[in-house]
């Protein structure tokens, strides 16, 4: 947290792990992940591109579904 708070009122841009909605990224649009980003004084700049092979991609599309099945099921409440 004190590392992240630094990066923000400094304006340091660094590349950090912290969640937020994903876009752009197959079968994990819409749900909130970690995931390294360039982060600087506006927040995250961009999410940086992830080089995985097809058995992490599919496990992290999974994690991604088993997420955005939790979040409906709540809605259902």
């Amino acid at each position: 947290m004190a590392r992240l708070a630094e990066v923000l009122l400094y304006d340091q841009r660094a590349v950090l792990t912290i969640c937020s909605r994903i876009q752009g990224l197959s079968g994990c649009e819409g749900v909130t992940l970690g995931l390294p980003h360039l982060v600087g004084a506006q927040g995250a700049l961009s999410t940086i591109p992830l080089r995985l092979d097809t058995h992490e991609q599919l496990g992290l599309q999974r994690c991604a579904s088993i997420l955005r099945d939790a979040i409906e099921s709540l809605k259902l409440r």
